[in-house]
């Protein structure tokens, strides 16, 4: 340093030279201070790992909840080593770089490493101390949990308090391992585990490993939330989540005091949202079982009730439902019936999980679309809703309610918004929520509004009610009124008018019947319905192939339709055979025999009263009709066993069962056809026939019923051969043969369960 024209006097420039001398050699003792933590840090790095090394060679297959706090206490005496060799290199001037580097030598050696012990341990010790607070909560006061201040004590007593809620029994029994029932097995136990895990989260947190290797912590912590959900599968007996959020919640906040966690990184925070979203995955995963199971499963939809108001998730959940439906109930192999009973079961559960209806809207529009492409619907809807053990009818007895009109779907006046417990849509509804009307409608309600038009299940209703009152035993009609009156308060009396003619009809043919019988001029073992044509359904007024009826009969009719006219002069009787059933006692040598059937079988059997034999032409030509149609009439006796084919097409009548022993049965007869490929015999005319599947066979077809009736279902009717290829190709590996599968289908028919005719099978 130069003293410019001498203006400084020597001692001011010396102190000035001192000065700069000292400054400029900091920067450079600092390097080198630096450079020594360096190299301290490396020093100290090859014994971490030489420790580590140590440990994995004594520790095979270790439980880290054994041994790993040993590790870390010597782990903390090479930190202290570290740390009073640093401060002598530095000085408290490089504290900030000495912790840096022991923080880099702690990620090396606990994350980097891989060894997973850090990871291994959290995960033992948050599953036992789960263990713990579900079988004594307010025992881990009582262990010594080491100097912890008195607020740490207040906030341990706050996190027990309340919980220790059981699991079910299966639970435990699944997540309960060797090291839990070891920790659980007494008091000393226990106490001795807790305060090993004070221990050792007081050197992690003396450590700053958990800096380091916080990622760690919080997978061990997924993983112990993972098993306590997963103990839970299957089981929706009773509410599980609360149980698990409080005790979860408890060992998590504990292990946050042991740990000293600040409160923006408290491990009860990622526990409890770990466990919302894994329960509802589980759940959402279950929901198309969970629906099946309903009632038995509502807690389980309590659950998720829970998990979507906690994450917001009603969209995710109602889509995997529906895609779940679409693929597992929405299909040829699952029949009509079997789709309203599950979507009366989502409309149920639906409503639970989401008041507004909104879910129910996405997860419904698959399966009203599927339902309305099915040509049965209406009549199984129709058939719950007047059956007193179904759903359906405790709706339609409830009185009127708000059916939907058939406006377009979208969002409309929310006309319930002036309630005091109004609530906004939420933002999933969109364009798919038709607001209060669809809210507040009941499910039979929501199923007539599968069609545009009410019309379809008045007359389908016509038609089942027409069918119930020609059956009715005595004109006791009482069931139908009731029936008929509830109808028209849900679908209004206009529309039921032609129900009233019927039930009009029914009274006048009772006081017909009374009036004709105490005159004493017809016999009073000849009934009649009489119903007005056009009021009826076609099927009450069908008519088959008339026949020539025996002198009997023809008698009996001749004088009720006399007195009948003679009661009302401006009306005359037109008989219909196809409606009408004959009660026969049929006396055989042997036996007697009591059975209803058609006149047209009356009569067949009627044939053969003078001549024991005749031909199938012989028996056409007495009854004045084709053969085709009574060959099925003579079938029906043969499987009665009061007829036996002797010979193809000769008839005789079976005095004796010993005698008829020899006969051949109708699938035996030589060129005759196959029973039941051309029968169009009434279901309730059939008995057990000869030859009928049994055993394994039968069980195994009955199984398969379901296909036969998806294809009758969907395809309409069906002759045999094609059934039975259509089977072949669903049910691979089915060995079951098409004289099998004809001799199944006949007692199907027999059981009034399908229909054939002109050799097509189908549905009733």
């Amino acid at each position: 340093m130069y003293n410019i024209c001498g203006a400084l006097p020597d001692e001011a420039l010396q102190a000035i030279v001192r000065q700069v001398k000292a400054r400029d050699s900091a920067p450079a003792a600092g390097c080198r201070a630096q450079h020594g933590i360096d190299q301290l840090a490396a020093a100290y790095g090859a014994r971490l790992r030489g420790l580590r090394q140590e440990a994995a060679d004594s520790n095979r297959a270790p439980q880290a909840l054994a041994w790993f706090p040993e590790h870390l206490s010597r782990v903390a005496s090479l930190f202290d080593a570290f740390t009073g060799e640093a401060g002598a290199t530095g000085g408290s001037a490089l504290e900030p770089a000495v912790r840096l580097a022991w923080n880099a030598l702690a990620y090396e050696s606990f994350v980097v490493a891989g060894t997973g012990w850090l990871e291994e341990w959290v995960h033992q010790s948050l599953r036992c101390l789960l263990r713990v607070v579900e079988a004594d909560p307010m025992g881990v006061l009582r262990a010594d949990l080491g100097s912890l201040d008195d607020e740490a004590v207040a906030h341990l007593r706050s996190c027990c308090m309340g919980a220790g809620a059981q699991r079910p029994e299966s639970a435990a029994a699944t997540c309960d391992d060797e090291l839990c029932r070891q920790v659980c097995s007494s008091e000393a136990e226990t106490l001795r585990f807790l305060s090993g895990l004070a221990r050792g989260c007081r050197l992690l947190a003396d450590l700053s490993i958990l800096d380091a290797a916080r990622g760690a912590v919080l997978d061990a912590a997924a993983g112990v939330v993972r098993d306590a959900v997963a103990a839970h599968q299957m089981q929706w007996g009773a509410c599980a989540l609360a149980s698990l959020a409080q005790n979860l919640g408890c060992a998590a906040r504990v292990l946050d005091v042991l740990l000293a966690n600040p409160p923006g990184q408290t491990l009860a925070a990622h526990v409890e949202t770990q466990l919302y979203e894994q329960f509802s995955a589980l759940r959402v995963g279950e929901l198309f079982s969970i629906i099946v199971d309903y009632p038995d499963s509502r807690p389980a939809i309590d659950d998720l009730r829970d998990c979507v108001a906690k994450l917001g998730n009603m969209r995710h959940v109602a889509v995997s439902l529906r895609n779940a439906v679409q693929q597992r109930l929405l299909h040829p192999g699952a029949t009509t019936s079997d789709i309203l009973t599950q979507y009366i079961s989502v409309i149920r559960c639906l409503r639970l999980l989401d008041p507004s209806s909104t879910m129910l809207e996405i997860v419904a529009q698959p399966i009203r679309g599927y339902l309305r492409s099915r040509d049965d619907t209406v009549s199984c809807i129709v058939q719950d809703m007047v059956s007193s053990e179904s759903e359906l009818f405790e709706d339609l007895e409830s009185g009127p309610a708000a059916l939907l009109d058939s406006t377009p779907e979208g969002i409309d006046y929310d006309e319930d918004c002036d309630s005091r417990d109004w609530q906004p849509l939420p933002v999933e509804a969109k364009s798919v929520y038709r607001t209060a009307q669809r809210r507040d409608a009941d499910v039979l309600s929501l199923l007539v509004s599968i069609y545009d038009t009410r019309d379809v299940f008045v007359h389908e209703f016509e038609a089942h009610l027409a069918q119930r009152l020609l059956a009715c035993a005595g004109f006791d009609t009482a069931r139908e009124i009731r029936q008929v009156e509830m109808m028209k308060l849900r679908f209004g009396a206009p529309a039921l008018e032609r129900c009233e003619v019927m039930l009009k009809d029914m009274a006048d043919s009772k006081r017909v019947n009374q009036g004709i019988a105490e005159s004493g001029r017809a016999s009073s073992c000849h009934q009649a319905t009489v119903v007005s044509r056009q009021f009826w359904p076609a099927s009450a007024a069908a008519q088959e192939q008339a026949v020539v009826l025996p002198p009997q009969m023809a008698a009996m009719r001749e004088r009720f339709a006399a007195e009948f006219e003679a009661l009302k002069p401006a009306r005359k009787l037109e008989w219909r055979d196809a409606q009408a059933l004959v009660t026969l006692r049929v006396q055989l040598e042997d036996r007697a025999i009591e059975v209803e059937v058609r006149p047209a079988q009356a009569a067949t059997l009627f044939a053969f009263q003078d001549r024991p034999a005749l031909t199938l032409a012989e028996v056409a030509q007495a009854l004045e009709c084709a053969e085709d149609f009574a060959l099925p009439r003579l079938r029906f006796w043969q499987t009665r066993g009061v007829l036996r084919e002797t010979r193809p097409g000769v008839f005789e009548t079976v005095e004796s069962e010993a005698g008829g022993s020899g006969a051949t049965g109708p699938r035996d007869a030589p060129g005759g056809p196959p029973r039941g490929a051309d029968s169009d015999e009434e279901p309730d005319d059939l008995g057990a026939a000869a030859g009928a599947p049994s055993g394994a066979g039968a069980e195994a077809l009955r199984v398969h019923f379901n296909f036969i009736v998806a294809m009758l279902t969907n395809l309409g009717p069906l002759p045999l051969d094609r059934i039975h290829g259509m089977l072949g190709m669903f049910l691979p590996g089915d060995t079951t043969t098409a004289e099998e599968l004809r001799d199944f289908l006949a007692q199907m028919v027999r059981e009034d369960r399908l229909d054939v005719a002109g050799g097509l099978y189908k549905l009733k």
